[in-house]
């Protein structure tokens, strides 16, 4: 953790920018705002590849480009099941590189297509969890001698990742600014203590990023883990003191956070210490979530975008006169889910 500092990613922020990922929008939702609560998406969503993945991967690149070492080898490898393995494959594609991307033998045959068609990588079937397949695909790839891209358990991803926060204080900051000093007569305060940010939880990379940079830029904001019930690892290990190895898990509308994490993960010191505590949905409420978003808002979002909103519309410690920012992670869903939503 120690080379995740506020101060590598707001270089990181810079990487990124000069090679042309998405600064992507900070929104009110006025459906749900009022003179209580001022409600706002981070619009991941909108990023190249249609999730956050895009900027852990970059950063990732630019850093191992940087090398002073002419036998750098124009192979990268990765392990996904969807978003991850898509930036990964798009980034490599942009920059000349192959990408070779693992997938559980059970992954989205849509999603798969996807990787290997449109950004033509090539793809290995391996395993039947993610965790499985990604410590198979770190294994080929130090056998190999290429870099592997983790999709959260890599220092240069989380800060990647954590882009997100540098963001946001710069968004937050221009609203306030053009907004006479307050967003629906709710003004920020300086410490961050009436600001909420709510972030989907996977293997952590995600909120990792974003809570250690937006805990230096308002130490007293309040960082909520979101997942869905069926599939909680990162929740259920932060209570253990350690990463649960066995947990009991059920299949998931947002299966972009499901599965099991590496035990040796560098982003779960970070949960300890900078997410202030979780909530949980449920299947139904996540749907709900998606239904809302699709049909309001009329803005597409994949299930692990809308668990971070449903717990955010459960969170009974959420207070008044609080400014809440939701990070829509990714916008990558099949369409028999969108058929389910609708139904």
């Amino acid at each position: 953790m120690d080379k995740i500092t506020p101060q590598a990613i707001l270089h990181a922020e810079k990487i990124i920018r000069s090679v042309g990922v998405k600064k992507t929008s900070l929104d009110t939702c006025l459906s749900l705002s009022n003179q209580k609560r001022a409600i706002l998406f981070k619009c991941e969503n909108e990023q190249i590849t249609g999730s956050f993945k895009m900027r852990g991967a970059t950063h990732k690149l630019m850093q191992y480009m940087m090398k002073e070492d002419d036998n750098l080898k124009k192979r990268i490898c990765t392990a996904s099941s969807g978003n991850n393995g898509f930036a990964v494959a798009y980034v490599a594609k942009a920059f000349g590189y192959n990408a070779t991307v693992f997938v559980p033998e059970n992954a989205d045959t849509a999603k798969i297509a996807n990787i290997r068609d449109v950004m033509g990588a090539d793809i290995r079937l391996y395993g039947e969890n993610c965790l499985d397949t990604e410590l198979f695909a770190k294994k080929y790839a130090q056998e190999n001698g290429i870099p592997y891209f983790s999709p959260y358990n890599d220092s240069d991803i989380v800060m990647g990742q954590g882009t997100i926060g540098v963001e946001i204080e710069e968004q937050l900051n221009e609203i306030m600014k053009n907004r006479g000093g307050s967003i629906n007569g709710i003004k920020l305060e300086d410490d961050g203590s009436n600001l909420n940010v709510y972030v989907s939880v996977g293997g952590g990379g995600l909120i990792g990023g974003i809570a250690r940079y937006l805990k230096h830029a308002f130490p007293k904001c309040n960082i909520i883990g979101c997942q869905p019930q069926n599939s909680a690892v990162m929740y259920h290990s932060v209570n253990a003191g350690k990463i649960l190895e066995v947990v009991e898990e059920f299949d998931t509308i947002s299966d972009g956070t499901a599965g099991l994490i590496e035990v040796d993960t560098v982003t779960f010191e970070i949960c300890q210490q900078f997410v202030d505590r979780y909530v949980l949905s449920t299947e139904e409420e996540i749907l709900s979530s998606l239904k809302f978003l699709l049909l309001k808002e009329h803005t597409l979002v994949e299930g692990a975008a809308a668990c971070a909103l449903a717990c955010h519309l459960k969170d009974d410690q959420c207070k008044d006169n609080s400014i809440n920012v939701i990070v829509l992670c990714g916008k990558n869903i099949s369409s028999e889910k969108i058929k389910k939503i609708l139904q």
